[in-house]
């Protein structure tokens, strides 16, 4: 009876990353190839650049990155909010064309953005909380390491901009369904729509 009460709590509090099994070819493109190759290219540029970067403490990266992840994780909130209750033709419809899919069934676009923006929140507050307790535990993971810890470092460095460079790449998906796909019929691109109207003049 725990067990299975224990197993239906986490499965409600990691509901946002169901985001994650949507399927769609370049969603997963934009999930997991892009962010691997930018944290892929930034290890690489770090090793050949002989400019000491501050990761922790003061005015290090991962204090700018969340300053940025504390003004985004309301951003997120207040998003899925607005979308959950925004009354629109066409928000419950399944998405035109290859549609992404959940459980082999058609996502609609109000589900999709529910679960982008839930995702989004979700992610930003575990990094913000997890780089934080890293940074306040360093000292303890170079004792731990000891003479691996540079390679550690490198490993963990290479997961942390994965992580982050998933939530920008997201979230500029998401600003693109917010500024195009949710104003905008379902059926209808923007080059068609600059076609008819080029095609509305010459007729006249």
């Amino acid at each position: 009876m725990g067990w299975h009460m224990l197993k239906a709590t986490i499965k409600k509090l990691l509901k946002p990353l169901y985001y994650l099994k949507i399927k769609h070819e370049q969603k997963l493109f934009i999930d997991i190839y892009l962010p691997l190759m930018v944290a892929a290219l930034f290890l690489f540029l770090l090793s050949r650049t002989s400019v000491e970067i501050a990761f922790v403490g003061k005015s290090g990266l991962v204090q700018l990155v969340n300053g940025l992840l504390q003004v985004l994780i309301g951003f997120f909130v207040a998003s899925l909010a607005a979308v959950a209750t925004f009354q629109r033709p066409g928000m419950d419809e399944n998405m035109r064309g290859k549609a992404p899919t959940l459980q082999g069934k058609g996502v609609t676009r109000r589900q999709y953005l529910c679960y982008m923006f839930g995702y989004l929140a979700f992610m930003s507050i575990a990094v913000y909380f997890g780089s934080g307790v890293l940074e306040l535990t360093m000292k303890v993971w170079k004792e731990t390491f000891g003479s691996y810890f540079t390679q550690v470092k490198l490993v963990a460095v290479f997961i942390y901009f994965s992580l982050v460079s998933n939530i920008i790449f997201t979230t500029l998906l998401a600003l693109h369904f917010l500024t195009d796909r949710i104003v905008r019929d379902n059926d209808v691109e923007p080059d068609d729509v600059a076609r008819q109207d080029k095609t509305l003049k010459i007729s006249r």
